[in-house]
């Protein structure tokens, strides 16, 4: 590279001001007519707004299926899990008591052959 070349980069260095991004933004803005910047704005305030309301009626959906889970379903949850337990809790008594064998019921096809 030449010096004569270098002075121009120079001095076209020295020419450009540093802008910041937000400052590039609202020039590129300028571009485009108010029409289209005020529908595009639009769009982007609708859009925002439907979001906010889906993720408000989201949140309020998951909220009453917990609830209602909570209150319906838990007892009953519990309630079977406590016959489960109890029912273990006996045919282990019964195991211990009388054997390995009584734990297992007589089939109903099944007669005693009494005399």
């Amino acid at each position: 590279m030449t010096l004569a070349m270098r002075e121009i980069g120079s001095e076209f260095d020295d020419e450009i001001e540093d802008e910041t991004l937000s400052e590039r933004l609202w020039a590129l803005t300028e571009m485009f007519p108010p029409v289209l910047r005020n529908a595009t704005g639009s769009v982007i305030d609708n859009s925002r707004s439907a979001v906010s309301f889906s993720f408000s009626c989201f949140r309020t959906f998951i909220w009453h299926t917990v609830t209602v889970s909570t209150f319906f379903l838990l007892p009953a949850i519990i309630m079977k899990e406590r016959d489960d337990v109890l029912r273990e809790t006996n045919i282990t008594k019964r195991n211990m008591l009388l054997g390995p064998g009584s734990s297992v019921p007589a089939m109903p096809n099944q007669h005693s052959t009494r005399p």
